[in-house]
């Protein structure tokens, strides 16, 4: 009994890797084609795209946002981007294009009490994904958000802020929350 549970969450696990590897692919495919489209601040971009090994269609919607505290790296724009797989969550990312020193990010929405999304980061480091659904509703039901992680090597300080609009389509998408 132990060994077949053991073996179901070992299956899960791996399923999930494979879709956080489909989803950071995305993702920077995402940031690659806001960055040379000139998006601008504050808006929902919408995509569309087939993820080859499942077949499944996954709609993306991306948020620029902006550098209160820039990384020292020079990155591009920082992108808030929220996934929908066959019509529920797959998952949201943040892409900053400096290299993160952890996958924790300090959150704070509307000037409420901050809250820490935990992710996994993505292979290069540049992108942490949020496969839990918990406070991403919170998030999008906001007006402006503010997000702080850390820079590697030396640990300064990143904060981003993002210009919430309205979230109808992707609660459409994706369902509820």
């Amino acid at each position: 009994m132990l060994c077949e549970s053991y073996r179901k969450l070992v299956r899960v696990e791996e399923r999930g890797k494979h879709i956080m590897k489909n989803l950071i692919r995305l993702v920077i495919a995402e940031a690659i084609i806001l960055v040379f489209a000139g998006c601008a601040f504050g808006q929902w971009i919408h995509s569309t795209s087939r993820d080859p090994f499942s077949g499944k269609t996954v709609e993306m919607y991306s948020l620029h946002g902006r550098y209160l505290e820039p990384p020292k790296s020079g990155a591009g724009d920082p992108v808030f981007t929220v996934a929908c797989t066959n019509g529920k969550f797959g998952g949201a990312a943040l892409a900053t294009g400096a290299i993160f020193n952890s996958p924790l990010v300090e959150t704070r929405v509307d000037e409420e009490k901050s809250f820490r999304l935990v992710g996994a980061e993505a292979q290069d480091f540049k992108s942490i994904m949020f496969i839990y659904k918990w406070n991403i509703k919170k998030i999008l039901t906001g007006h402006k958000m503010v997000m702080g992680a850390f820079e590697f090597p030396n640990s300064t300080s990143i904060v981003m802020e993002f210009e919430i609009p309205d979230p109808a389509q992707i609660f459409a998408t994706c369902g509820k929350l």
